[in-house]
């Protein structure tokens, strides 16, 4: 919870030096744009080269996580604060969106889908300069699932938002109207999950990038109970661009299939990381670069195999590799304002507390069964 304080004070920077952004470069007046990355003095114009310097979501994903850490906090006037930012990211897409002359679709136009440069150069392994220059337009997209997939959350987010503090009904309605009018999910011709509107993927792509299962984790619009195919696509997209890759990369591939529940994939490919990508200061490596990303990714893979909370349901070791048969826990966090101190012997749970911030019922779900407990403000 500490950490959060920094994080917002960066977002409202952003949303500053953003709305110059928007108007200046896409000549919208309302909202503020992210691109791809930014930097100490939170620089929010596009950089880099086309396969990434044209997505500008940057915003939407860092807001989401704003809408986040009030469902495991439900701290009102923490939202009351982060409110604007997150409507400012979401007025911006409101107006950069239009219609796809075929599909009819709202869709981000242009985008693309990063960092993937494989469908830039065809095969990365055979790069040459020409081929890369004459491809590069390839990547730059309308409607890229990532898009679509971060559009639905933060609209939905600032909807309920503006509920909960009694505002902005008319754009509540607004953003309402629009998710369904967003490109749906689609499986592919492999079977996987589409990276892109059109059927584009290509299965020897090997991309450490997992931008398109983004609605998996940290997204929460694809579950295996919910849309067992969408997720049985995404669980196919993980196989074909196979378990290598760099800290971040393999760190998400372990939140992803913890969110599946496939214990035994995530436990391999957690002891990987920390062999392959692990610095002696536990920073991820990423080729020659020391970055925190996979550090920190990798601890939310962790939490995520002990807990899973994004359901409506407090999930008790829904990914426990074999080899942690027992443990325990203290102080972890669940969405509803919960906290919780658990144990285990023989993968089942031996004791619980729950710390709740008010009076609520809480469902429980381990090993197979699922109950409902009530919980009063405080230690349970």
């Amino acid at each position: 919870r500490e950490c959060i304080d920094p994080f917002v004070r960066k977002l409202e920077e952003w949303s500053v030096e953003g709305n110059k952004t928007a108007k200046h470069y896409f000549g919208i007046e309302k909202g503020w744009a992210l691109g791809f990355n930014s930097d100490l003095w939170s620089g929010t114009d596009p950089k880099g080269d086309g396969y990434f310097g044209t997505w500008q979501a940057g915003g939407v994903w860092s807001c989401t996580q704003l809408w986040e850490h009030y469902l495991f906090y439900e701290d009102k006037a923490f939202l009351e604060r982060v409110y604007p930012v997150m409507k400012g990211a979401a007025e911006f897409m409101v107006e950069y969106l239009a219609e796809h002359p075929e599909s009819g679709y709202l869709v981000t136009c242009p985008s693309s889908s990063p960092e993937n440069w494989y469908k830039a150069c065809g095969n990365p392994k055979k790069w040459s300069t020409e081929r890369f220059e004459a491809g590069t337009q390839l990547t730059i997209c309308a409607g890229p699932t990532m898009d679509n997939q971060l559009l639905r959350y933060l609209f939905d987010a600032c909807a309920k938002a503006s509920e909960i503090l009694g505002r902005d009904e008319a754009f509540r309605t607004t953003l309402r109207t629009i998710i369904p009018k967003l490109p749906p999910n689609k499986i592919g011709q492999h079977g996987q999950l589409q990276e892109w509107m059109h059927d584009w993927d290509d299965p020897d792509d090997d991309h450490r990038h997992f931008s398109h299962l983004w609605g998996m984790y940290p997204g929460t619009e694809i579950s295996v109970e919910d849309t067992p195919e969408l997720a049985k696509a995404v669980a196919q997209s993980l196989k074909l661009r196979g378990e290598k890759g760099t800290g971040f990369g393999q760190s998400w591939q372990v939140c992803l299939w913890a969110r599946m529940y496939e214990s035994k994939t995530a436990h391999r490919l957690l002891r990987r990381y920390v062999k392959d990508n692990t610095c002696e200061n536990l920073f991820s490596r990423c080729y020659d670069t020391m970055q925190v990303d996979g550090t920190l990714g990798i601890t939310a893979g962790i939490a995520e195999m002990l807990l899973q909370s994004h359901r409506g349901e407090l999930h008790l070791l829904p990914a426990l590799p074999a080899e942690w048969n027992q443990g325990r826990i203290k102080g972890l966090r669940a969405r509803g304002g919960l906290t919780l101190d658990f144990t285990w012997k023989n993968s089942k749970i031996q004791s619980l507390t729950i710390h709740s911030g008010k009076k609520q019922e809480v469902k429980l779900r381990h090993a197979g069964k699922t109950i409902t407990v009530r919980c009063r403000k405080g230690e349970n």
